[in-house]
């Protein structure tokens, strides 16, 4: 939203605000907003409530606009009543019209706005919920600003990749050999691996591992130059991602659709906040696979292996005996998050939470094409991998580039059209080889 008053000295309200605070509550279809008559400060009790008909004149007309003239000039509260011109000269706060702390606040808002710290209100304030292990993650710039990064270092200080020096130590284990019970579905299977914190639990920040710069630290996301943050409601989970993974973006499975060229996404779902770069030991619990913009987008869910019911919590049954209506809260938020920022909904490839064994098999399959693309066997546009190395390029001439745009254009392209067209081009098709070295692979299923 633009200043009113054309920025400057103007009053800079910001409709966003209002519009940033509904957009945090789902489902507003059907909420019933109460409407509210203006209110008015009443110089004989010092109190905001309905003015008195019978006696307008004791009775001050506090708006928003005002508000924030005074924070902007700084004024403190009146001393011995309320000068007579107080109306044209905005001299002094009201007493009682707000808490001293909650002015202050509201003075340091409005006067600073070009200080580097300084945040609008329609975001989330607040330092960031870091790891509890500070030791090995580093900040530098200002949360909430774009020059803000997490990176990681390792135990002598170096700078190391969440993406790439982080091990996935994946682990399939039966029924009772670690303790707990296991899928159901899979025959008392459990899945286990680390997972690295981006997100979380509670925060609408839209932080990243940004994997075109060196290490790969964590910052904001962003849309038109500003940081970016989730407006479909306050997460209810904490998100980030599998390392040592990626969905292969030059690889489509045979509905002709290519991966985010992302690592696996995780939603840890085991009810209490874990801080941005945390790594931690979670059980898989199924994964939702979500078709977003029309790439295919492994959503992995998954419970940290320490909380209070992460033994009693497998896979789809059970998380909904012990969490009931969780799952489907999960689907409509992956549906429906990215609507307010003007894009359509995603589609759910199943409208299930699938097994364990189904999420091992991509997490595998994931596990390879990243090894792939470490060893230079997969090309990858800008990616910094260990130790800040460049990824291999893609040829000048990329089939995956206009064939994604096809998807996005079309809605849907065959994979036998995906083959001929990369043969006719003179490259390799979407089922053959990466980079000279996957002659006969299958794609992705």
């Amino acid at each position: 939203a633009e200043e009113r008053g054309g920025g400057g000295g103007g009053d800079f309200y910001k409709g966003e605000h209002g519009r940033y605070v509904l957009q945090t509550s789902p489902g507003m279809g059907d909420m019933q907003i109460l409407s509210f008559g203006k209110v008015y400060y009443d110089t004989k009790d010092m109190k905001m409530k309905k003015r008195d008909s019978s006696r307008k004149k004791d009775f001050l007309s506090i708006s928003g606009s005002k508000m924030r003239a005074m924070a902007r000039k700084g004024v403190k509260e009146c001393v011995g009543g309320i000068p007579n011109d107080w109306e044209d000269t905005l001299s002094c706060v009201p007493s009682g019209f707000m808490v001293e702390e909650g002015w202050n606040i509201m003075i340091a808002y409005y006067q600073n706005p070009n200080l580097p710290e300084w945040v609008p209100f329609s975001r989330m304030l607040g330092a960031p919920k870091l790891a509890a292990a500070t030791s090995n993650i580093e900040e530098s710039g200002t949360f909430g600003k774009l020059d803000w990064m997490l990176h990681f270092n390792d135990r002598s200080g170096n700078k190391i990749s969440p993406w790439h020096d982080i091990p996935l130590n994946l682990k399939e284990e039966r029924r009772g050999s670690s303790g707990g019970g296991g899928s159901e579905e899979d025959g008392g299977t459990i899945i286990s691996c680390n997972m690295l914190v981006e997100i979380p639990m509670g925060r609408t920040d839209k932080l990243e591992m940004q994997k075109k710069i060196a290490f790969n630290p964590i910052a904001h996301d962003q849309k038109h130059n500003l940081p970016r943050n989730y407006l479909y409601g306050i997460p209810f989970f904490n998100y980030g991602f599998l390392p040592q993974t990626w969905e292969a973006d030059d690889l489509q499975d045979d509905k002709g659709r290519f991966g985010d060229g992302d690592p696996l996404d995780v939603l840890e779902i085991g009810g209490h906040v874990l801080g941005t770069g945390a790594v931690v030991a979670v059980k898989i619990i199924g994964m939702i696979s979500v078709i977003d913009q029309g790439e295919l987008d492994y959503k992995l869910v998954a419970i940290d292996k320490t909380a209070p019911d992460a033994e009693n919590i497998h896979d789809a049954n059970s998380l909904e005996k012990h969490r009931p209506g969780l799952i489907a809260k999960l689907m409509d938020w992956l549906i429906n998050y990215k609507i307010p920022e003007g894009k359509k909904r995603n589609e759910l490839e199943k409208k299930q939470l699938e097994p364990p064994s189904k999420a091992a098999d991509v997490i595998k399959q994931t596990h390879g094409y990243w090894n792939d693309l470490s060893n230079g066997k997969a090309y990858g546009e800008g990616f910094k991998l260990s130790g800040g190395i460049e990824s291999v390029p893609p040829p000048e001439t990329s089939r995956k580039k206009k064939t994604k745009t096809e998807i996005n254009e079309d809605g849907d392209v065959g994979a036998k059209g995906m083959e001929e067209e990369g043969k006719a081009e003179g490259g390799s098709s979407a089922k053959g080889d990466r980079a000279g070295d996957r002659a006969g692979e299958s794609a992705r299923k």
